[in-house]
């Protein structure tokens, strides 16, 4: 008297119910295994590269090739060095350049476009860059 007649009708619906969320539950873990793939194969750009494609591409500096190679033109005069290279600016001054000279010192001096104030620049493996000037040979040759 205690237990009303259709309590034993509502057990076996819960009993039906609850078979099929073992079902559920399995269905529920593939779908979560496939959206954590999805979001782990996602290239997530790294803030070296929010930076370059951000605030450098908005001041014009992004170079999505990784270099600007259109700014170095070479050319070389026959019975001379290449002309190629870089040119250090030193001070803030527009006029002032770095200068090898011939006994190895380093001087400020107004640029020559030659050899020694335009350098080449080589990068190794680990990414130090080395500044080479291509200084004349004591008799002017190349």
């Amino acid at each position: 008297w205690l237990i009303p007649e259709g309590t034993t009708i509502a057990g076996v619906e819960c009993a039906a119910i609850c078979s099929c969320l073992g079902a559920l539950a399995v269905a529920a873990a593939l779908v979560g295994v496939i959206l954590l793939i999805v979001e782990l194969s996602k290239k997530t750009p790294s803030p070296l590269e929010d930076f370059a494609k951000g605030q450098c591409k908005d001041a014009g500096l992004y170079m999505p090739h990784g270099a600007d190679i259109d700014s170095f033109q070479s050319y070389q005069p026959k019975g001379a060095l290449e002309k190629e290279g870089i040119s250090l600016q030193m001070g803030g001054s527009s006029s002032k350049y770095l200068q090898f000279n011939l006994d190895g010192t380093l001087s400020l001096s107004n640029a020559t476009n030659g050899p020694d104030t335009v350098f080449f620049m080589t990068t190794d493996s680990y990414g130090r860059a080395k500044f080479i000037a291509n200084l004349p040979n004591d008799d002017k040759t190349a």
